[in-house]
Protein backbone atom coordinates (compact mmCIF):
# COMPACT_ATOMS: atom_id res chain seq x y z
CA UNK A 1 0.00 0.00 0.00
CA UNK A 2 2.82 2.40 0.86
CA UNK A 3 4.46 1.68 -2.51
CA UNK A 4 1.17 2.38 -4.30
CA UNK A 5 0.79 5.68 -2.46
CA UNK A 6 4.32 6.71 -3.46
CA UNK A 7 3.64 5.85 -7.10
CA UNK A 8 0.37 7.78 -6.98
CA UNK A 9 2.17 10.78 -5.49
CA UNK A 10 4.82 10.70 -8.22
CA UNK A 11 2.15 10.46 -10.91
CA UNK A 12 0.26 13.35 -9.28
CA UNK A 13 3.36 15.56 -9.40
CA UNK A 14 4.16 14.62 -13.00
CA UNK A 15 0.59 15.47 -14.02
CA UNK A 16 0.99 18.96 -12.57
CA UNK A 17 0.01 18.55 -8.94
CA UNK A 18 1.76 20.47 -6.19
CA UNK A 19 3.02 19.73 -2.72
CA UNK A 20 2.72 22.59 -0.23
CA UNK A 21 5.99 21.53 1.38
CA UNK A 22 7.93 22.82 -1.61
CA UNK A 23 8.17 26.09 -3.54
CA UNK A 24 9.50 24.26 -6.60
CA UNK A 25 8.96 20.84 -8.11
CA UNK A 26 11.84 19.18 -9.93
CA UNK A 27 10.71 16.14 -11.94
CA UNK A 28 13.38 14.94 -14.36
CA UNK A 29 14.38 17.96 -16.43
CA UNK A 30 11.26 19.89 -15.44
CA UNK A 31 11.51 22.83 -13.08
CA UNK A 32 8.11 24.21 -12.20
CA UNK A 33 7.73 27.28 -10.03
CA UNK A 34 4.72 27.11 -7.74
CA UNK A 35 4.89 30.59 -6.22
CA UNK A 36 3.79 32.56 -9.30
CA UNK A 37 0.63 34.63 -8.95
CA UNK A 38 -1.78 36.55 -11.17
CA UNK A 39 -3.77 39.69 -10.47
CA UNK A 40 -6.73 37.81 -11.98
CA UNK A 41 -8.36 35.52 -9.40
CA UNK A 42 -9.58 33.27 -12.22
CA UNK A 43 -6.00 32.20 -12.99
CA UNK A 44 -4.42 29.67 -10.60
CA UNK A 45 -1.78 26.90 -10.54
CA UNK A 46 0.69 28.79 -12.72
CA UNK A 47 3.65 26.66 -13.84
CA UNK A 48 6.68 27.38 -16.00
CA UNK A 49 9.13 24.99 -17.60
CA UNK A 50 12.62 25.23 -19.10
CA UNK A 51 14.24 28.51 -18.18
CA UNK A 52 16.12 30.00 -21.13
CA UNK A 53 19.89 29.89 -21.05
CA UNK A 54 22.05 32.92 -21.80
CA UNK A 55 22.78 31.66 -25.32
CA UNK A 56 19.09 31.01 -25.98
CA UNK A 57 18.21 34.52 -24.80
CA UNK A 58 20.80 35.98 -27.16
CA UNK A 59 19.71 33.85 -30.13
CA UNK A 60 16.11 35.01 -29.64
CA UNK A 61 17.31 38.63 -29.41
CA UNK A 62 15.84 38.99 -25.94
CA UNK A 63 17.24 40.24 -22.63
CA UNK A 64 16.77 39.41 -18.96
CA UNK A 65 17.37 43.01 -17.81
CA UNK A 66 14.66 45.60 -18.39
CA UNK A 67 17.14 48.47 -18.71
CA UNK A 68 18.58 46.84 -21.84
CA UNK A 69 15.39 47.17 -23.88
CA UNK A 70 13.04 50.18 -23.89
CA UNK A 71 10.18 48.11 -25.33
CA UNK A 72 10.41 45.74 -22.36
CA UNK A 73 10.91 48.48 -19.77
CA UNK A 74 8.10 50.74 -20.95
CA UNK A 75 5.75 47.85 -21.64
CA UNK A 76 6.28 46.27 -18.22
CA UNK A 77 5.60 49.56 -16.45
CA UNK A 78 2.44 50.06 -18.55
CA UNK A 79 1.25 46.50 -17.81
CA UNK A 80 1.59 47.01 -14.05
CA UNK A 81 -0.14 50.39 -14.30
CA UNK A 82 -3.07 49.35 -16.51
CA UNK A 83 -3.81 45.84 -15.26
CA UNK A 84 -2.71 46.02 -11.61
CA UNK A 85 -2.98 49.76 -10.85
CA UNK A 86 0.66 49.77 -9.76
CA UNK A 87 2.48 52.90 -10.87
CA UNK A 88 5.51 52.91 -8.62
CA UNK A 89 9.13 52.80 -9.69
CA UNK A 90 10.07 49.19 -10.48
CA UNK A 91 12.80 48.19 -8.03
CA UNK A 92 13.86 44.84 -9.49
CA UNK A 93 15.20 45.15 -13.02
CA UNK A 94 15.76 41.49 -13.92
CA UNK A 95 13.35 38.92 -15.32
CA UNK A 96 13.43 35.14 -15.84
CA UNK A 97 12.48 33.80 -19.25
CA UNK A 98 10.98 30.37 -19.96
CA UNK A 99 9.98 28.28 -22.95
CA UNK A 100 6.64 27.09 -21.56
CA UNK A 101 3.89 28.20 -19.22
CA UNK A 102 0.65 26.52 -18.22
CA UNK A 103 -2.07 27.43 -15.78
CA UNK A 104 -5.64 26.69 -14.75
CA UNK A 105 -8.35 29.07 -15.91
CA UNK A 106 -11.56 29.30 -13.86
CA UNK A 107 -14.96 30.52 -15.03
CA UNK A 108 -16.96 33.32 -13.42
CA UNK A 109 -18.21 30.89 -10.76
CA UNK A 110 -14.60 30.03 -9.81
CA UNK A 111 -15.03 26.55 -11.29
CA UNK A 112 -12.60 24.80 -13.62
CA UNK A 113 -12.86 26.07 -17.20
CA UNK A 114 -9.65 25.10 -19.01
CA UNK A 115 -6.00 24.21 -18.70
CA UNK A 116 -3.96 26.69 -20.75
CA UNK A 117 -0.58 25.59 -22.12
CA UNK A 118 1.59 28.04 -24.04
CA UNK A 119 5.00 27.99 -25.71
CA UNK A 120 7.25 30.58 -27.31
CA UNK A 121 6.10 31.20 -30.93
CA UNK A 122 2.52 30.09 -30.23
CA UNK A 123 -0.18 32.24 -31.82
CA UNK A 124 -2.83 33.31 -29.33
CA UNK A 125 -6.25 34.93 -29.50
CA UNK A 126 -6.71 38.14 -27.52
CA UNK A 127 -10.27 39.33 -26.99
CA UNK A 128 -10.66 42.95 -25.98
CA UNK A 129 -12.70 45.30 -28.15
CA UNK A 130 -12.50 42.70 -30.92
CA UNK A 131 -10.75 39.39 -31.55
CA UNK A 132 -7.08 39.89 -32.37
CA UNK A 133 -4.07 37.62 -32.84
CA UNK A 134 -0.50 37.77 -31.60
CA UNK A 135 2.67 35.66 -31.56
CA UNK A 136 4.31 34.93 -28.22
CA UNK A 137 7.89 36.14 -28.48
CA UNK A 138 8.77 35.49 -24.83
CA UNK A 139 7.33 34.18 -21.56
CA UNK A 140 8.82 35.68 -18.43
CA UNK A 141 8.44 36.14 -14.69
CA UNK A 142 9.08 39.35 -12.76
CA UNK A 143 9.19 39.96 -9.02
CA UNK A 144 7.45 43.24 -8.24
CA UNK A 145 8.00 45.62 -5.34
CA UNK A 146 5.50 43.65 -3.23
CA UNK A 147 7.85 40.62 -3.59
CA UNK A 148 5.22 38.66 -5.50
CA UNK A 149 6.18 36.97 -8.78
CA UNK A 150 3.93 37.73 -11.76
CA UNK A 151 3.81 36.05 -15.17
CA UNK A 152 3.98 38.06 -18.39
CA UNK A 153 4.10 37.50 -22.12
CA UNK A 154 6.05 39.49 -24.69
CA UNK A 155 4.02 39.45 -27.90
CA UNK A 156 4.10 40.73 -31.46
CA UNK A 157 0.65 41.59 -32.77
CA UNK A 158 -0.52 40.20 -36.13
CA UNK A 159 -2.23 42.76 -38.35
CA UNK A 160 -4.67 41.76 -41.06
CA UNK A 161 -3.52 43.59 -44.20
CA UNK A 162 -6.81 42.78 -46.00
CA UNK A 163 -5.17 40.61 -48.64
CA UNK A 164 -5.64 36.94 -49.50
CA UNK A 165 -3.06 34.58 -50.94
CA UNK A 166 -4.16 33.71 -54.47
CA UNK A 167 -2.99 30.10 -54.29
CA UNK A 168 -3.94 29.10 -50.74
CA UNK A 169 -6.97 31.33 -50.29
CA UNK A 170 -5.73 32.29 -46.81
CA UNK A 171 -5.76 35.83 -45.39
CA UNK A 172 -2.34 37.46 -44.99
CA UNK A 173 -1.20 39.06 -41.74
CA UNK A 174 1.94 41.03 -40.90
CA UNK A 175 3.90 40.68 -37.68
CA UNK A 176 4.48 43.76 -35.54
CA UNK A 177 8.10 44.91 -35.44
CA UNK A 178 9.80 45.88 -32.20
CA UNK A 179 10.10 49.50 -33.33
CA UNK A 180 6.33 49.63 -33.89
CA UNK A 181 5.10 51.10 -30.61
CA UNK A 182 1.50 51.78 -31.61
CA UNK A 183 0.56 48.76 -29.47
CA UNK A 184 2.36 47.54 -26.38
CA UNK A 185 4.27 44.26 -26.53
CA UNK A 186 4.18 43.36 -22.81
CA UNK A 187 1.07 42.02 -21.04
CA UNK A 188 0.19 39.90 -17.99
CA UNK A 189 -1.04 36.41 -18.83
CA UNK A 190 -4.55 37.47 -17.76
CA UNK A 191 -4.99 38.95 -21.23
CA UNK A 192 -5.17 35.36 -22.50
CA UNK A 193 -8.57 34.18 -21.33
CA UNK A 194 -9.31 31.27 -23.63
CA UNK A 195 -7.78 28.17 -25.21
CA UNK A 196 -5.73 28.98 -28.35
CA UNK A 197 -7.79 27.74 -31.32
CA UNK A 198 -6.08 29.38 -34.28
CA UNK A 199 -3.20 28.45 -36.55
CA UNK A 200 -0.82 30.64 -38.56
CA UNK A 201 2.07 29.64 -40.81
CA UNK A 202 4.98 31.77 -41.92
CA UNK A 203 4.78 32.90 -45.54
CA UNK A 204 8.16 31.38 -46.32
CA UNK A 205 10.26 32.68 -49.19
CA UNK A 206 13.59 31.68 -50.76
CA UNK A 207 15.56 33.18 -47.85
CA UNK A 208 13.90 30.83 -45.33
CA UNK A 209 15.43 27.46 -44.52
CA UNK A 210 14.13 24.20 -43.11
CA UNK A 211 15.43 25.13 -39.65
CA UNK A 212 14.64 28.83 -39.47
CA UNK A 213 12.55 31.63 -40.96
CA UNK A 214 13.82 34.87 -42.41
CA UNK A 215 12.74 37.38 -39.75
CA UNK A 216 12.81 40.16 -42.32
CA UNK A 217 9.77 38.53 -43.89
CA UNK A 218 6.97 39.56 -41.54
CA UNK A 219 4.05 37.99 -43.42
CA UNK A 220 2.01 35.05 -42.12
CA UNK A 221 -0.93 33.07 -43.48
CA UNK A 222 -3.95 32.43 -41.27
CA UNK A 223 -4.88 28.80 -41.75
CA UNK A 224 -8.67 28.92 -42.01
CA UNK A 225 -8.74 25.17 -42.58
CA UNK A 226 -7.21 24.39 -39.19
CA UNK A 227 -9.48 22.61 -36.72
CA UNK A 228 -8.56 21.92 -33.11
CA UNK A 229 -10.55 19.65 -30.83
CA UNK A 230 -10.76 21.10 -27.30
Amino acid sequence: MRRINVLQAIRYLIDGGTDDQFNEINVGDRLRNTDIVSEDIQIINIRVWKQLTRSEIQSLQLTNHIDDNSTLKNGLFAAYAEYMQQRKYIKIHTIKLYQYIWYTLLNNNREFYAQIKLHIDDVVIIKEEEESYAIIRAIFMHKYNDRLIYAFIWIDWLKNIERTDALLGCPIYERQGESDTRWYHIYPISILNDIPKVHFVHACCSSCSEDSHDNNNIQYFKNNFFYKIV
